[in-house]
């Protein structure tokens, strides 16, 4: 088992990103609407879904929505949010290296930086070709990566002072 698929299918970290995270993923799907100007019943593919928290939100929002992961976990959580919050959407365990679709995707997702993980380039390329084939020609991508130069200031070495008030 790698690194990632330990991760991700850990209960504790399930639980450590699920209720800030959803609360977020209200304001990011506007701004994924917003941007992309998205359209009720478009299809959409959310790869690397975890928990559903897009895919959810989304499908709300009247899209058609699948979404694949790696962490079975995290698709059991997914099925489960989507059956409380009352929305159609299917959710894969799958790995983004290896999935096929029949259908094209109007737009497919990869978001929270989910993408750069696997140990060699040839795998992100090999996941890069399945989105490809997985989006109708003309469809749209969005990834969402962080930023280099952010990551590096804001996770750098710091002193932390701690004042009882």
């Amino acid at each position: 088992m790698t690194w990632y698929e330990d991760l991700f299918n850990r209960q504790t970290f399930l639980d450590l990103y699920a209720e800030q995270d959803s609360r977020l993923a209200v304001q990011e799907v506007d701004g994924l609407v917003s941007l992309l100007n998205l359209q009720p019943s478009q299809s959409i593919l959310d790869v690397c879904c975890g928990y559903g928290r897009h895919a959810i939100e989304l499908a709300k929002r009247g899209h058609r929505v699948t979404g694949v992961d790696l962490a079975p976990l995290q698709v059991n959580a997914a099925v489960a949010g989507a059956a409380k919050a009352g929305v159609e959407a299917e959710f894969l365990v799958g790995d983004a290296r290896h999935m096929r679709f029949q259908q094209g995707f109007d737009v497919t997702l990869n978001l929270l930086t989910s993408f750069g993980l696997f140990e060699e380039d040839a795998e992100h390329l090999e996941m890069l070709a399945r989105i490809a084939d997985a989006t109708k020609l003309g469809g749209l991508f969005l990834m969402d990566l962080w930023n280099r130069e952010q990551v590096i200031r804001d996770f750098g070495e710091r002193e932390i002072e701690t004042r009882p008030d």
